[in-house]
């Protein structure tokens, strides 16, 4: 991949810079542009890279899934916030064969935010992530908040969708979706919730042939 890294952008009338998820592991300096936000363009990666937090937002403008047959890792810094326009999506693994794993280990008063793009977000705004396949089961997700997401409002459209998957979620809040905060399905080796927060969405853990493990963690106001 070509390396973006070490540059200073100012000035500039839109975004500073406009690249794709296997750009995101480099580091610039990011100060008064017209839109002060990365620009992040769809795709699939099939290698294992990290996110860094260079201070500024990721704007995701179309769906990125990070899957392939060796289940490359995506690592996300702490405190990184990525913002999602209407209609798109973050996936990683994708069923049995193309499987994948995320890392976003955040840490208190330094989460990682999945979000709305949107200047006054709402419900639905985005479709949400979604974990897929056994072995995503290997992702750990920490100090992260999934919010407006759910786009369809139905029950399975959610913040955070984990299918045929296993991970741990601790210490995450899942937020104002249209749908659920938390739709399993399929998860049939225990995924586990802890310490965590669950509150303003249309379901608060949807579970469908799934064996969820949800403790210490406070479901309300859904």
């Amino acid at each position: 991949a070509i390396a973006i890294s070490g540059n200073t952008f100012s000035g500039n009338g839109s975004y500073p810079a406009r690249m794709g998820l296997i750009q995101t592991g480099n580091v610039n300096t990011y100060t008064t542009n017209g839109i002060n936000a990365i620009e992040l363009v769809g795709g699939t990666v099939s290698q294992n890279l990290t996110m860094k937090n260079n201070g500024i937002p990721y704007i995701v403008t179309s769906s990125v899934s990070v899957y392939g047959s060796a289940s490359p890792t995506l690592s996300i810094d702490p405190g990184t916030v990525i913002k999602f326009n209407t209609g798109t999506s973050l996936q990683v693994g994708n069923g049995t064969t193309n499987g994948g794993v995320l890392i976003a280990r955040g840490a208190a008063g330094n989460t990682i935010l999945f979000t709305s793009s949107q200047t006054t977000p709402a419900p639905g705004n985005w479709n949400g992530v979604t974990i897929s396949g056994d072995a995503a089961s290997a992702s750990d997700i920490e100090y992260a908040i999934f919010e407006y997401a759910g786009s369809g409002a139905n029950y399975n459209n959610a913040n955070l969708t984990l299918y045929s998957s296993s991970p741990v979620l601790r210490n995450c809040t899942f937020g104002n979706s249209a749908g659920s905060g938390l739709y399993v399905t399929s998860a049939t080796n225990y995924p586990v919730v802890i310490d965590s927060e669950i509150t303003g969405n249309k379901w608060g853990i949807y579970s469908t042939s799934s064996n969820p493990y949800v403790t210490n963690t406070r479901i309300y106001s859904n």
